[in-house]
């Protein structure tokens, strides 16, 4: 199985910045943690009966000043197994 690795997220997100990250757009703030797990975000095309089933793993920074959460998508990030690759990690 595949685990998140949190150096490659950042270096993702760094990467299409091409900067730091920016300060929070909640607060203001500018300091982030960086949570170990990835988030599924679950996807539905009614709303009165969501449930578990098709869903998109993301990477999340949290503003340590407010808590305010930001997600990212990891396969737009390039940072899933594409297709038929070994999902046994490197």
């Amino acid at each position: 199985m595949s685990t998140f690795d949190q150096k490659k997220f950042l270096e993702a997100l760094n990467k299409i910045r091409k900067q730091k990250i920016p300060n929070c757009s909640f607060c203001g703030g500018n300091s982030f943690t960086l949570p170990e797990e990835i988030s599924p975000i679950i996807l539905s095309k009614d709303l009165t009966s969501m449930q578990l089933g098709v869903s998109m793993p993301a990477g999340m920074l949290v503003c340590s000043r407010c808590g305010h959460v930001e997600f990212f998508a990891l396969g737009a990030l390039g940072l899933l197994p594409k297709e038929g690759d070994d999902c046994g990690g490197e």
